[in-house]
């Protein structure tokens, strides 16, 4: 069979590609892919009004123009500079918080940030009095057990306040009607 003569010699010889050049190249592949898709999200976002909601690589969120991220339990919201905003308890409220705001429902985006950082101040002093709790039972020091039993109480109580209040601003931000347009 005779030799095409259309057939071009690459100027690159093949043995050239090795298997770190190749993997460089699939990774500024991959970070060109993900950057063109995070810009055309952000575009179809701004056009529609809506924020649109997508999952990160690191397990977090981008929602319209802001990120949620979770860092050592806690969800933190980034702005689109990427500056802490906000520190949450629960992924469910950063979200919320982050739709909300960006739809102009600022009443119960407020909401929200109050409830939730109620609940997160709650729930660290909920721990701290029952750790104290245990120390003074160990210690059979009954002053102190009464001190902070009646704290630990008082504590429980108004994380369970926060909690319903938290969860009747989501569920509000759930049903509002701005996801009708």
């Amino acid at each position: 069979m005779a030799a095409s003569s259309i057939v071009k010699k690459s100027p690159v010889p093949a043995t050239a590609l090795t298997a770190d050049t190749l993997s460089t190249v699939v990774d500024v592949t991959a970070t060109y892919i993900a950057r063109w898709t995070q810009r055309e999200l952000h575009k179809i976002s701004r056009n529609s009004g809506l924020p649109v909601c997508w999952p990160l690589p690191n397990g977090g969120y981008m929602i319209g123009s802001d990120c949620v991220i979770p860092e050592n339990g806690y969800w933190r919201r980034l702005d689109s500079s990427r500056t802490h905003r906000q520190l949450f308890s629960q992924r469910q409220s950063a979200i919320f918080y982050c739709l909300c705001r960006q739809v102009r429902e600022n009443a119960i985006a407020e909401d929200i940030v109050k409830y939730d950082t109620e609940v997160r101040i709650l729930s660290n002093d909920v721990a701290h009095y029952h750790s104290s709790l245990e120390r003074s039972i160990q210690r059979k020091d009954c002053f102190r057990i009464g001190v902070w039993s009646a704290r630990y109480d008082d504590a429980r109580l108004m994380l369970t306040r926060a909690e319903q209040q938290l969860k009747k601003s989501i569920t509000k931000a759930k049903y509002s009607t701005a996801w009708e347009h």
